[in-house]
This record gives C-alpha cells, structure tokens and sequence, in this order.
C-alpha cells in the first residue's frame, strides 16, 4: 500500500519541520510528501527545500504567488500530483504520531472503504491544552472499534480533510476537489462531496492526528463574513440531497449545522450572530422539520432539536436561551422549554413516531 500526503504550507517555518518528520516516521514505506507552498514570506519553503535534499520522497512545490482564500488551490494541485494508491492531508503546523496512516489504510483496504475518518486531538498552542475532537458524542455507540458506516453519517462529523484517508481512485473517478474562491471554509464543500458521493466508509476511532490551534499567525476565520462563507455551498448541498429525495443525508447535514452553530457563536459579535443566525434559519427552513426532530429525539438528543426548532422557527431569543441552556448542559431545563414549546400532545407524537420507526 502506498500514500500520498499533500501538505499546503504558508509561513509555518517554525513547525513543517515536525509535520515532514512525523510523516516520514510514520511507518508507510512507500509514501510522497507533496508540499504545496503557497508563496510564505519566512523560510517555510527553505526548510523544506533542506529537507527534501535528504530525502527525495519529499516534494516542494512553489507557487510564485499567494493564491486567493484558504488551502484549496494548493490543496488541488497537490491533488494533481498524486501518484499513490490513498491520499492524506496534513496541516504544516500538526503532526501524526507513528501508525496513524498505516492504520487507517490497513482498515480502507480491508473494508474496503472509499475513506476513512477518524478522531484528533486539538494542541492549543498558548496553553498546550489537550482538546479532544468536538464531535465525539456523535459517533456511533461502539466507539472502541473500526466499522463501516453509510457515508452519509459523516455529514454529522466535523469537516476537516486531514482526519480522514482516501483512495486515489475513488477521488479521481469522482472528480471530487476543493473549492477555488476567495473564500476560507474550502473544507467544508470538499467534504460534503466526498460523503455524497462515497459508497462506503469507516470510522477509525484513533487519535493519532494532532492539530494545532491557537497559534501566532494561524490562518483562520476571523470574522463573521469568513464564518458565513461555506452557507452558499451548504445552500448548494441541501438543494443537492433535496433533488435525491435522501431524507438521511439531509438529517446528518442539519445535525452538523446545528451543532456547528453552537460552537462558533462564542467567537462572534452580537452582529454577526444575528447575521449568522439568519443564514442558518434561511438552511433550516429548507430541511424537512418532521425528519430532523425525529432524528435529533431518535438519538435522544433533547440539545439539538431545542436549537434545531428555535433556528426552524426563526426566533432569535429562544435560540440564544438554548445556547445558554446547552453550554450548561441542564437537561431538564431544555425539555421544560420543548414541552412549552411542543405540548404534550407534541412531545408524545415524537415519542410515538420514534419507536414506530425502532420497529421499522
């Protein structure tokens, strides 16, 4: 089994080190480390120019300007260069510890899976805290082994291309590649295509990835129109599944909205929520509200369906009530407030309607 692993690079001259080295130890003997830098004004390319005079499976590709928005360009010219049987991504500033690939391969293989995804670990920078993967509690029940899942169910995971593994035949067959926009958020379209298009995939509940945050210069989202800048495609998306009939996938992908929604709040002004909210009331109202509720109680998720129907119903002050309440994970406060919300007859219909479909 041979890898591909794409690293798109700007001004990270102080960690591509570790990210080139933690690869090349790895333990995949037949690999290429494709670096794709985006015009950095340190020495990041110089670094890996060193490096790749050591080792000639490392492979420095220079562009002679900073592309527009985030790592998509560079990440599809990476693409473009791929010559191994599975591709990886990696962030210039994050590592993987030994046998993070190799496994995830092993598993694709022996599955055979179009991808794999697996968990992380967040290293804040500042505070060298340990943050374990936000969407941990939405995996399946049996966390503690590799199985296939329905593609689709990763619509409800987190976006990031670097926690999951790929064959290269089922990307090209596909055409599948990130967005090219003067745009930040290029992940998260990548990623809804891949699970929209995969035929099969696997969890692989290692933590072996570790991506940093919180550091100095870290590209990232800064404001709320950068934040709002995945709404087009998730629009593009929804309309996509909608045309399919594909009531599932559609569950997934609001799961993730909703769950995305509560994370970000907490980075943004008043302003921007309200601007944010509106977006994701504008989504919400496209999706099918008997569907998701069902969802959210068929996994006895009283936190999302109180977000869920505050943002359906476009009401501001319930959502921002169903913030706090989460954050405070009080449980019992959230299902007063959906059986005012509800009634009883409400809520007992969603009971009904969820063990109906328990016996389906």
């Amino acid at each position: 089994m041979s890898l591909s692993v794409i690293i798109p690079s700007f001004n990270t001259e102080k960690w591509i080190e570790l990210a080139i080295r933690s690869v090349v130890n790895e333990g995949v003997e037949d690999y290429e480390i494709i670096v794709v830098d985006d015009a950095s004004t340190d020495s990041t390319a110089a670094v890996v120019e060193d490096l790749s005079k050591q080792n000639n499976k490392i492979i420095l590709i220079k562009l002679p300007v900073n592309t527009p928005g985030g790592a998509g360009i560079p990440s599809n010219i990476g693409l473009q260069k791929t010559t191994k049987d599975f591709v990886a991504f990696l962030d210039s500033d994050d590592w993987v510890q030994r046998g993070y690939f190799s496994k995830q391969m092993s598993v694709l293989k022996q599955l055979d899976a179009d991808f794999s995804i697996s968990s992380y670990v967040s290293i804040d920078a500042q505070t060298h805290e340990k943050i374990p993967a936000y969407d941990f509690d939405v995996w399946p029940a049996d966390k503690g082994r590799e199985q296939s899942i329905d593609p689709r169910k990763a619509l409800a995971l987190s976006p990031e291309p670097w926690r999951k593994v790929y064959k290269s035949e089922f990307l090209r067959k596909e055409g599948l590649k990130f967005p090219e926009a003067d745009h930040f958020n290029e992940d998260y379209p990548f990623h809804w295509s891949v699970c929209t298009h995969a035929k099969s995939a696997v969890l692989v509940p290692q933590t072996g990835y570790f991506h940093r945050v919180n550091r100095d210069g870290q590209t990232t989202v800064e404001s709320g129109n950068r934040y709002t800048s995945f709404l087009p495609h998730s629009l593009g998306i929804l309309e996509e599944l909608k045309k399919k009939n594909d009531k599932k996938a559609i569950s997934y992908f609001q799961s993730w909205l909703v769950r995305h929604s509560r994370i970000i709040e907490a980075q943004l002004s008043e302003k921007e929520k309200r601007e944010i909210f509106s977006a994701f009331h504008e989504i919400c109202e496209r999706a099918n509200f008997r569907y998701i509720s069902l969802e959210a109680f068929r996994n006895n998720n009283v936190n999302r369906l109180y977000l869920f129907l505050s943002i359906h119903a476009g009401d501001y002050s319930e959502y921002t009530k169903a913030l706090f309440l989460t954050r405070r994970k009080s449980r019992r406060a959230i299902k007063r407030r959906l059986l005012k919300k509800l009634g009883p007859v409400g809520i007992a219909r969603f009971i009904l309607s969820r063990i109906c479909r328990r016996s389906l």
